[in-house]
Formats: C-alpha cells, sequence, structure tokens
C-alpha cells in the first residue's frame, strides 16, 4: 500500500484543478449584516428585495445548492407573503410564502433549490417577494417589533457542487 502526502496541490493550468464530484467547491453567504435594508411591498408580482449574492463557479458542470430563509410579515387577514429564487430574469423553484387567517401573522421562509447554471461567468441569485393582494402590505427580512432588521431576518447560502 503506498501513501501520497502533500501539502498543497497547485492547479498547473486554468480550469483542470482537481475536483471531486459531490463536494463543495466554495461558499458563498449573507445573512442581516450584510442585508441590513429591510423590504417592504404591496406589490402582486414579483419584485426584487435587493437580497443578492453572486458566485463565479469554476466550471460549467458545476450546480450552484441555493438556501434562502427570510422573516416575512402580512399585515391583511386572509392573504399571503411569498418570496422565490431568480438567476437574473429567470424564476427558480417554487414560491415559498406565510399566510395570515384571523390577524397579523409572522414567519419565516426558507427554499432550497439546486441550479444548473452551466457557466464559468460571475452569476448572480436573487430573492423576489410578493403580496396575494394589494391590501396589505408584506415586510421581508424585519423583526417583530418593526424597530430593526431580525438577527435572523435573512440568510442567503450558494454552494458550488462539483460534478
Amino acid at each position: 500500500m503506498s501513501i501520497l502526502k502533500v501539502d498543497t496541490i497547485n492547479e498547473k493550468t486554468s480550469g483542470n484543478g482537481v475536483i471531486i464530484p459531490n463536494h463543495v467547491v466554495q461558499v458563498v453567504s449573507g445573512d442581516h449584516s450584510t442585508f441590513s435594508t429591510r423590504f417592504t411591498t404591496t406589490s402582486t408580482s414579483f419584485v426584487t428585495t435587493g437580497y443578492s449574492l453572486t458566485i463565479t463557479p469554476t466550471s460549467a458542470s458545476s450546480k450552484i445548492l441555493i438556501t434562502s430563509s427570510m422573516s416575512m410579515h402580512i399585515s391583511a387577514n386572509g392573504h399571503y407573503a411569498g418570496a422565490k429564487i431568480y438567476r437574473g430574469a429567470s424564476a427558480l423553484g417554487s414560491e415559498y410564502y406565510i399566510g395570515v387567517v384571523g390577524g397579523q401573522q409572522w414567519g419565516f421562509g426558507t427554499n432550497t433549490y439546486l441550479d444548473s447554471p452551466s457557466t464559468t461567468s460571475a452569476t448572480t441569485y436573487t430573492i423576489y417577494a410578493r403580496v396575494t393582494n394589494s391590501s396589505g402590505t408584506g415586510y421581508f427580512g424585519w423583526d417583530s417589533s418593526f424597530s430593526s432588521p431580525s438577527v435572523n431576518g435573512c440568510a442567503f447560502v450558494l454552494q458550488e457542487i462539483a460534478q
């Protein structure tokens, strides 16, 4: 049996590095300190929250595992506040939302999506939000006191997964 011991492996030619399938290559993340601006909307169409992250995949075959979590509130009974992940102008995956029955409701929505951007160019992912009825206001990334962003107001993580 042979043992190979190294301190550093350096890539000789760009794009030819060591790739171990299904392993995390890089992580880009943001949280309440990154996204210190709270977002409010009465739009029934998805609009950008400004919560965006950019990742530059090291390989066009890589997948990007996207996880987003955000505090959400809707001010009108019988309505919903929802969020969705976008890559550029393309919506990805399902909407995640909270609804209100019998008064105002706070919630924490989470969504995960595995994307195949097929590029080594910088790729931006953004959280978009909406409400289901413009008579209700949606609050995203706020704490329940409305005085400051919640400590856990928004967490957004991009992980490049080698293929």
